[in-house]
């Protein structure tokens, strides 16, 4: 007899990591798909559902020594295939390095493809919008695919020309109107995310971006909301719509099981998530890599020059407290690479800093984005709006300058904390937030809120990204279609030994 409980397994915001490696500390990790490997094979019966919510193909070394070297079928998608992945939907980081070689991995993917508002000359550009699964015991599944529409607002232009981003809610609502009538269970597979507070459901941000959250208020057709995008660890039931979003990078996964009795309308729903730590690395999908990680390590081992010291980066927060020397030189390397007057760089959330004598290691964990170059012709006055927004970093916490939850919740965006040079300023976290930028200068002389001023940024903070929509409506004035992490590797590889500058610039005032 067909068995009345279905199992789904989602994974999301896998990031490259297909194997235990720490590639910028060159040690193991607890995570990885390797893992998920073998959970899948002790606990996985016919029948049984696989699927993930994108963001696979950038976020580690690994996903970046493949992308420099493409070979179809893309490895990733071998082992998605050796996993048994049943749907797909698509990241916006998987755009990240542009069509062919998300291409590379599409087409050999077994998985089917859920995309129901990413289309190309107005039918999906992959895959197909919805699903209707029928699981051995009859019930029908209608599954749904959606990808943040906000994409445009982030990637290069030239990794996705020709693409339509249509709204993610809008285009639920349209597919849920075709297919809630064929199923007895509707799962919404959603990269994407919650624009405030699932407990309360006061809203933080209305850019789009993320539109859970409305999802879950306007639309109680759907039973299961899997989620993605914020990297949050998220398994509980809000209203009648039980909700997953499972971290990332493939450090654990959530098991959703359908136990469906005489009636196969509602079944009653378990939900559970699984540390894939408790778990070894599969041996099969270790012999699937085994040759591009070889190839990985040699390629991050080599060296490429030398500075007059180390610099590591041991403390992220005292690293942005005092602005660590590198990013006064990521900012000279911009500068020198357009003539702005200005340029601004953040940090990742983790960064390991260069030791003297530097290797790609060194260069792709301390800038771990593929974010290209750009100069925008930003007003004194929306240079002043960027700051006071950066400034909102820091908090006082029990009369101890920290960082504010705006940057820690829902997810860690130290990135969106930028720093300048070369002007100088002081942020007075004393303040109330927007009154705390002081004394801010060019050259000697005070920012001027009508001068126009080149300012050089990543192309993800010039699209308005972090929630800077002053940076997004400035007009653009150079588009250098170059990596920043590239041009990082040449300013090392080109020069003799690199002194670093320490211009502490940046007053940051507490006490």
């Amino acid at each position: 007899m067909p068995s009345k409980s279905i199992s789904i397994f989602h994974t999301s915001d896998i990031h490259g990591h297909f194997l235990s490696q720490d590639y910028a500390q060159k040690t193991t990790s607890e995570s990885g798909a390797s893992r998920l490997s073998q959970f899948l094979k002790a606990t996985r019966h016919p029948g049984d559902i696989y699927m993930d919510t994108g963001d696979v193909l950038q976020g580690n070394a690994l996903a970046y020594y493949l992308a420099k070297h493409p070979s179809t079928p893309h490895p990733f998608s071998t082992v998605f295939n050796a996993l048994k992945l049943d749907y797909f939907t698509l990241g916006n980081h998987d755009f990240n390095f542009g069509l062919p070689v998300l291409s590379s991995f599409l087409d050999p993917l077994n998985a089917q493809i859920i995309n129901a508002n990413i289309l190309r000359d107005g039918t999906p550009f992959y895959g197909v919008p919805h699903v209707i699964h029928t699981c051995e015991n009859g019930v029908k599944l209608g599954i749904i695919g959606l990808t943040t529409h906000y994409i445009p607002n982030w990637e290069n232009p030239a990794h996705i020309a020709g693409l339509e981003f249509h709204d993610a809610f809008s285009s639920l609502t349209r597919e849920i109107q075709v297919i809630n009538d064929q199923c007895d269970f509707l799962i919404v597979n959603y990269h994407g995310g919650f624009e405030g507070d699932l407990e309360t459901f006061d809203i933080t941000s209305n850019t789009g971006e993320n539109q859970g959250i409305k999802m879950l208020q306007e639309l109680p057709e759907i039973d299961l909301l899997l989620t993605g995008h914020q990297h949050q660890t998220l398994h509980q039931k809000v209203g009648n719509t039980w909700v997953s979003q499972p971290g990332m990078n493939a450090a654990s996964v959530h098991v959703i099981t359908l136990d469906f009795g005489e009636g196969i309308k509602a079944p009653t729903v378990r939900m559970q998530a699984i540390d894939l730590a408790d778990y070894s690395e599969d041996p099969d999908i270790l012999d699937l890599l085994s040759d591009v990680e070889s190839h990985t390590q040699s390629f991050l081992d080599q060296p490429i020059g030398q500075f007059d010291q180390a610099y590591r980066i041991a403390d992220g927060f005292k690293a942005r407290l005092n602005k660590h020397p590198l990013v006064t030189w990521i900012n000279q390397v911009q500068l020198n690479a357009t003539g702005a007057d200005v340029a601004l760089c953040g940090l990742g959330n983790a960064v390991t800093g260069f030791n003297q004598s530097v290797t790609l290691r060194d260069v792709l964990a301390t800038y771990v984005y593929p974010n290209t170059l750009v100069v925008k012709a930003v007003t004194g006055d929306a240079l002043l709006k960027a700051l006071e927004k950066t400034a909102r970093f820091f908090a006082l916490k029990d009369g101890e300058l920290g960082v504010s939850n705006a940057f820690e919740t829902p997810k860690k965006e130290y990135y969106n904390y930028d720093m300048y040079d070369p002007i100088t300023y002081t942020i007075d976290v004393r303040e109330p937030v927007g009154h705390r930028i002081k004394d801010a200068r060019l050259n000697g002389i005070p920012i001027n809120p009508d001068t126009i001023y080149k300012v050089a940024m990543n192309n993800y903070r010039a699209s308005g990204g972090g929630d800077y929509p002053m940076f997004k409506d400035a007009t653009l004035l150079l588009d250098t279609q170059q990596e920043i992490v590239t041009l990082l590797i040449e300013a090392i590889s080109n020069g003799p030994v690199v002194t670093l500058d320490d211009p502490k610039n940046i007053t940051i005032l507490g006490d």
